[in-house]
This record gives C-alpha cells, structure tokens and sequence, in this order.
C-alpha cells in the first residue's frame, strides 16, 4: 500500500524546528543510541492530538463557558454508548476546528464516550495546563533533536494498534466532491479496513459534526449570511462568528448511526471500498443535517414557477380552456391565482418567533406535554429515508402549533402544513403562511383546475423532500374521538406517488390526547345542533378568557412509519385506476388504526366511563369507583398507553380522576345518610362524554360482544352463531368507530372471550360460550359503554322512516333527527341525553348511504330496526 497520508499533528511546528536547530548549534544534540520502537502511550504524548480531562485557564475562559450550552442530538447516542462496550469506536467529522473539537472533547466527557486519543488535524497542547505544555514540547523536541521527525500515524503503525488496542482516534476529512477520494483520506480508511480484516474486535466508523445554525440556508442569502453565514469550508473567522451567533441557540451536535467495518466489509464485497466507506460517510452526515434543517428554504416565486412548469398542469389547463371555452392565457392566470391562493411563504424569523410564542403558550396554559421519545426518533429516521407526513388527529386549533413546537425544540425540521382556508383570515392566515402552512378549500368538487394546482404543489414539495403535515380528518373532532377519514388528501398523495415524485412516502401517524381541550365548550354547542361559527379577526380579541385556565397535559405519540409503496404493493389488483382507491382506502384505515392505538388514557376518560354508565342524574361513588377499576384492568390487560395518573398501581388513581373533574365542574359530589354519591348536572353530561370518547374505541370491541352475548337466548351456544352479528353491527358503525383489522374477527372474539372467563363472566372451552349467570351484571355494564351510540342510530333510522323526504338533504335531516330525539328522550323511549349529538347523527346517515338502507323496502333496511331495538332490550 502506498501511504500518501500528511497528518498535521505528525509535523514539527516552526517553534519546535527553531528549538532543535539551536540545541544542534549550541552542541546539545543527544547521543546517538539504539532505542526501541516507541509504544502507542509515548507517541499518543508525542502527537499531543487526543482529548482531555482538565482544560488550562485559557480552556476555562473561552470554551468551557460556551460549549456548555451548545445540544448535542440524542438520537444515536444510547446506541454508540452500546457500541463503545462492544468494540473500538472511530470519530469521523468534516473539517475538524479548534471549536468543533472542543465542543467533541466535552460532550465526550459528559456523555461518557471513549475519548480520542489521536487526531489527524489539531494539536490540542494550547489549552492543557502550563506544566503539561512545557513537558509536551520537551518531549517532541528532544525526539525531534534525535530523530529529526516524528514518527509517521500509519507507516509506523501508530494507528493500527491504537485501534487493536480499543482506543478511539479522530479523523477529520475534507468535504469535496463523493465521487472522488483523496489519497491521504484512501490511505486512512484502507488502514482501517485492513484492521478489521485481521481484528476479531469489531470497530465502528462514527460520522460526528457540529451544526453552526439549524436554520434551513435561503436560496437567497442576506448580506450578513453572505458575509457570515455558513459555508462548506468555513474559516476561523467565519466559524468565531458563528459560533457567537448561534451557540446557545442553534448550534448543535449530531451524530450519524455507527457504521460497523464487519458488517460493511460483507456486504460491500468488490469494488471500491474506501470510496464507498467515504461516500457512506458522507451521505450519513448530510441526512442528519438535511433532518434538522431540511431542504433550502425556497421564495414564494420559486414555487409558483416550479408549478406551472409542470406537464400534468400544462395538459389540464388547455382542457379547462378547451371545456369552458376561454382563452388559454386566461386560464393559466387561474391556475397561478389558486397556486398563490395555496401556496406557503416561509420566513424562519417568523417561525423563530413562533417558537418563543409557542414555548409561553405551552408553558403557561398546560402542565408539560410528554412526548413519545422513541417515537421521535422513528420520525428522525424516517426523515433519513425519504419524503414523509406527519398525520396526526385533530382535536384543536392549537394542533398546528403543537407539532411545530415539538419539531423546533426537538431539531426536526418545520413541516409544511395543510390548513383550512377558514384560517387563512387576517392576520394569523398570512403569518401561518411565513410558518410554513399551506391553504386547501374544504371542498374543490367539479373543480379540476384547482385540483391538479394543489396536487402539484404537493408534488414540488414531495420532490424536494419537505416534510409535511396534514389532519386525516379534515376537520377538528367535536366529540372527542377519532372522526372518519377523509380521503381526499391520501389520494393526491397516492396519485404524485404514481407520478414518481419520489420512490416511496412515508406517513407517520401521531395521536394527540388533551386533559382538557382548550375549545371544549363551543364543541358541546355544535354538537346540540347550534351552527359554526366562522373564523374572524376579532376572534382574536376573546383569546384572553383561554389564557386564564390551565388545561392539564398534552400526550403525543408516535405509530410507525406507513410506506405507501408496502401497501400499493399488498394489492394484487394490476390496473392503477382500480387499486388506487383500494390503496387510499387501506391507507387511511392503516393510519386511523394507528392512531387510535397510541392515544393516551387519562383520568377524566375512565371516570367519564363510569359516570354515564347509567343515564342517573345521581352516580353512588362505590359503584362508579368499581366499574373505574373494572375498566382500567380491561385497559391495563389490553396493554395500552396510560397517562401518569393511571399507571401507577395505586388506590388513590380514582380519587385523583373524580377531583379532576370536580374541579372542571362536571361534578358535585354529595354525602347522603347512606352513602356518598355523585351529582351530574344535567349540562354537563355532554362534556363527560366528550371526555368520554377520548378512550371509547378501546372499549368498543368488548362493548357490542358483550351486548350480543346478553342478546343470547341461552346460556350456552357456540361462538360461530354470533359472529355474523357482530360483523354487520361493525359495518353499521364504521363511520363512527374503527374496528381492528389485525387479525381475522374470529381470533379477535377469541380473545375477548378469553378475557371475560379470565374476569369469571363466562365458560369458554372448545368454542362454545356458557355465561354464567353471576357474570351477567358486568356484562350489562360493559355493553351499556356505547348505548348512547345505540340510541342515537335508532332515533336517526326511526326519522328517516317517519319523514323518508329526506335522505338528500343532509343537514334537514340531521335537524329532524335532532327534534324528534328530545321528543323520544322526554317520553323515555330513549335514556340517554349524549345520543342527541349531531356528529352521531351525521355518521349515521353516511352508514345508511353506504349500506343502502335508505332504500325502505330492502331486507337490509327491515333488519336494521330490529338489530338495535334487540341492543336496547333491558
């Protein structure tokens, strides 16, 4: 191997040679001897490159008090910890600085990672203590005086046996062009390489580099930028200011994933193996920087122009023209006005803004959000694959800023977001735009035009590897739980997919569960019928009786990445125009199962449960404190997501649950002469069951079995005679629930049953169900969780048989229903004040669309009325 490498730190500084050659002048050249090969310690002191403990006054003034705040990012930390037990670890950065590895030397130390004892481009002697100096250069001077030169890292083979040893070393390399290596960085990595061959310990390649500002860079640059700003090859000057500028704030540690030599040499077999070690290298330090700062940040202009260079648009603007019969000109100036309608204008310093804002908003309105912290890191990776969305659920206003400020403060990347048009009012819809969010119209039917103009924004985006965002519901949940999905999104997405926009997306799937939701109460209006009201400047003006609360906590957890390639891929069906909608569909309940497999259970949820279990205004505390814990060990059985509060193993969580929402008011608790009980005011049943449905979709699977078991005219049948059952009741509430589709319904029931002769409710063996009979009253309890739902669809199929004018007209039909449910509530034919929700109602007339029940005289339409009342026999 020729060794062509030039290592710094191997060569004699000026003032070293100016001493020897004195020593030399002055007669005090030291007698020649024969001396032994220097072993790894004396040349690790001769180089004076490796880190240290305990820093000089100098060290103290200047770096100590700095490095400090600079972050380091945690994301592959525990495993390179992991990796440091296992083998030797080998730093690798990008034009290594005195700053750079400082910052290295004391995250090291507090980190507790293998120091490096040698680098390839710093001698660190300038800031050890006075003593250690002056023995540094007497050492290298009194080598140099005999042996005119240090001796080479490689040829001597100084670094081979560091790393035999365990010892860890840094090299810095210089960042040029991939595809072509340099001589002296080939010579370093074939010597490690050739290490590992003949090593039995495994050694690990870590990419590392210091992050001046994870401010995406501008296309075009500010003069300060220009003068400042980061640059490829930045120079002592350059870095002094950045460093200033951006060390408590925005400077940043990262670490790329360990590469192991082993592993790299089986699978890298042939070829070019230091090229491709470096361009390895290389691509794992530009992912970790493109996911904290991501793509350029590109003007407003550039996107309308990237738009309308798009052929698919070109194609459907001279149909639009040729269909309407208008001017082709006309119709293009269309398509830019609905691109500038839609398009973001992103301005960091807003969203730098944003972020001080969001930090008091968050801090002062909440008591912590508690973040998911592998979930993070699965977003971290994701990033590091390829194009990927964040689709989380929609429960507030305050969801857009949510994600943002857990991306900001976690070095993620701002997502580009989709928003509603109803937001993009004066003046939060302009700066929402600068924030990075986008506009779509809640509807755009027969509109092509506009269509095909957001479709291919969402492609630019795609193409240039934004992250983005956007809510699978379209719109805020007013009841509490997840809404049906709205597909429209998912199928523009799947549609760029087609286009080879990008190899794969990813969606990430993120639950978001409030104590308490800031815009509860104007949720329980519009779910007794009152109208919307829309966005208005001077909304702005009543935020301030929001800011006097205090809402609890906010949870969010991330699901694992869903690849739209896996799942187009999963659908035999060859003709794109038939599995596209199979693939939309299969996608959206992928990411609404998802979802609701990650949110939280909180208190307020579990007690809800309990205290609308009967339709009593009154609730006796020991009943609703034993059907509390009844639901709680059904949840700690299903293995799901608790909050704090619940997952302690402790007696006072149903106190701690009752005084949350004494507090909020949902309740008054009263001590009677025989027992203490609950008062529920009369309008506040809505609100408990907002709470309520944050945790319903857990219990519902275990709801309907139990009210189909209680449906049973014996005591003992086989499994088998219900299961047509429970598969029509879970296509009648789709729109309203998402049943798991994990495993076949069968199994699922399986293990229902399982569970209920583990609870000693039933005899389950071989297939056959015997209840028994001290059993039934828990039955009754878990089947009495969705009555109010049961009622709802009875009162919504008994309007429509009443008054069959109106199925076309949605919203006079909702409103019907509405009416003639206080009707049956106040006569008693139904029970409970909750199933008069509009939102229900709503659902219940896309389920009768759907299943085609509005067709009066159909078999299916004279089922269905005797199905429900059969759930509603006492």
């Amino acid at each position: 191997m020729g060794i062509n490498l030039s290592m710094q730190t191997s060569n004699a500084t000026r003032f070293e040679i100016m001493v020897r050659s004195i020593r030399r002048l002055l007669g005090l050249k030291f007698p020649e001897s024969e001396e032994t090969p220097p072993d790894t310690e004396t040349l690790t002191h001769l180089y004076a490159s490796g880190m240290f403990e305990t820093g000089n006054w100098l060290h103290k003034l200047f770096i100590r008090r700095t490095v400090n705040h600079v972050r380091i990012d945690e994301n592959h930390l525990e495993t390179i910890k992991a990796k440091a037990d296992q083998g030797t670890i080998v730093y690798v950065s990008v034009n290594l600085g005195q700053l750079e590895y400082n910052v290295l030397n004391s995250i090291c130390l507090e980190q507790k990672l293998p120091l490096a004892r040698f680098n390839n481009a710093l001698r660190m002697r300038r800031w050890l203590p006075l003593k250690q100096i002056r023995e540094s250069y007497r050492q290298r001077i009194d080598y140099l005086v005999r042996h005119e030169e240090l001796p080479h890292p490689l040829l001597s083979g100084y670094i081979e046996k560091l790393v035999q040893e365990g010892k860890s070393l840094l090299f810095s390399i210089d960042e040029a062009d991939p595809t072509y290596l340099s001589s002296p960085v080939r010579d370093f990595f074939n010597t490690l390489l050739e290490t590992q061959k003949s090593s039995d310990k495994p050694i690990y390649v870590v990419p590392e580099q210091l992050i001046w500002d994870k401010r995406p860079k501008r296309e075009k640059a500010s003069m300060f930028e220009a003068l400042f700003g980061e640059t490829p090859h930045p120079g002592f000057f350059r870095k002094f200011i950045l460093f200033l500028r951006h060390y408590r704030k925005r400077a940043i540690v990262r670490f790329g994933e360990a590469i192991p030599l082993a592993d790299f040499l089986r699978t890298e077999e042939g070829g070019d193996l230091p090229l491709s070690l470096y361009q390895k290298i290389l691509g794992s330090l530009e992912i970790e920087k493109r996911t904290l700062t991501g793509p350029p940040i590109r003007p407003r202009g550039w996107f309308l122009e990237r738009i309308s260079e798009d052929e698919n648009l070109e194609k459907t603007i001279y149909e639009v023209a040729k269909e309407r019969n208008k001017p082709v000109a006309s119709v293009r100036r269309l398509a830019l006005r609905y691109a500038r309608e839609i398009s973001a204008d992103v301005h960091y310093s807003h969203i730098e803004f944003a972020s001080v804002l969001t930090r008091w908003i968050f801090g002062n309105l909440f008591d912590g959000v508690v973040i998911d912290t592998e979930g993070l890191k699965n977003l971290k990776q994701a990033l590091h694959r390829g194009p990927t969305i964040l689709v989380p659920n929609h429960r507030s206003h305050l969801d857009y800023l949510l994600m943002a400020h857990i991306c900001y403060f976690n070095d993620i990347v701002i997502p580009y977001v989709a928003a509603g048009m109803n937001l993009a009012f004066f003046p939060l819809g302009p700066y929402f735009r600068r924030c990075g969010a986008f506009f779509l119209r809640r509807t755009f039917t027969g509109n092509a035009l506009y269509k095909n103009v957001f479709q291919t924004y969402l492609k630019v985006l795609i193409q240039e590897g934004y992250l983005q965002e956007f809510f699978i519901e379209g719109g805020r949940s007013r009841s509490g739980k997840l809404r049906a999905p709205k597909l429209g999104m998912l199928s523009m997405y799947a549609q760029v997919f087609t286009e080879q926009a990008a190899k794969d997306i990813q969606f990430i799937p993120v639950s978001i569960t409030y104590d308490r939701v800031v815009e509860q109460k104007s949720y329980i209006k519009e779910i007794e019928g009152k109208p919307k009201l829309k966005e208005k400047t001077r909304d702005l003006l009543k935020l301030t009786k929001f800011l006097k609360g205090r809402y609890g906590k906010i949870y969010v957890n991330f699901d694992e990445p869903i690849s739209l390639a896996k799942v187009a891929d999963g659908i035999e069906e060859t003709d794109w125009k038939k599995k596209k909608p199979q693939v939309v569909e299969m996608l959206g309940q992928k990411i609404c199962h998802a979802i609701n497999r990650q949110v939280v259970v909180i208190p307020q949820a579990l007690a809800a449960s309990a205290l609308l279990l009967l339709p009593n205004r009154g609730v006796v505390k020991e009943e609703a404190q034993k059907t509390f814990g009844e639901l709680l060990h059904y949840l700690r059985w299903k293995n799901v997501k608790l909050s704090d509060t619940l997952a302690k193993d402790s007696d006072g969580v149903f106190a701690e649950a009752i005084s949350q929402c004494e507090s909020a008011g949902l309740i008054k608790k009263h001590e009677g002469l025989e027992q203490s009980f609950f008062e529920i005011p009369g309008d506040k049943r809505l609100e408990l069951d907002f709470f309520k449905n944050v945790s319903i979709h857990y219990f519902v699977s275990l709801a309907l079995w139990s009210n189909l078991l209680l449906t049973s005219k014996t005591d003992r049948f086989p499994v088998e005679t219900l299961v047509e059952s429970y598969t029509y009741f879970q296509q009648l509430f789709q729109y309203e629930f998402r049943f798991s589709t994990r495993r076949p319904i069968k199994d699922h029931l399986d293990k229902l049953c399982c569970y209920l002769q583990e609870r000693k409710l039933i005899e389950y063996s071989g297939g056959e169900i015997e209840i028994l009979r001290e059993g039934r009253p828990l039955l009754k309890e878990f089947s009495l969780l969705i009555r109010n739902f049961v009622e709802a669809y009875l009162i919504a199929w008994q309007t429509f048989v009443l008054r069959p004018m109106y199925p076309n007209d949605a919203k006079a039909l909702t409103k019907a229903m509405m009416t003639h449910g206080k009707h049956q509530l106040l006569l008693g034919k139904i029970e409970y004040p909750e199933s008069l929700s509009q939102t229900i109602f709503e659902n219940a007339i896309q389920s009768f669309k759907l299943l085609g029940l509005f067709s009066i005289d159909s078999d299916e339409a004279k089922k269905l009325e005797e199905a429900l009342e059969k759930l509603l026999l006492k």
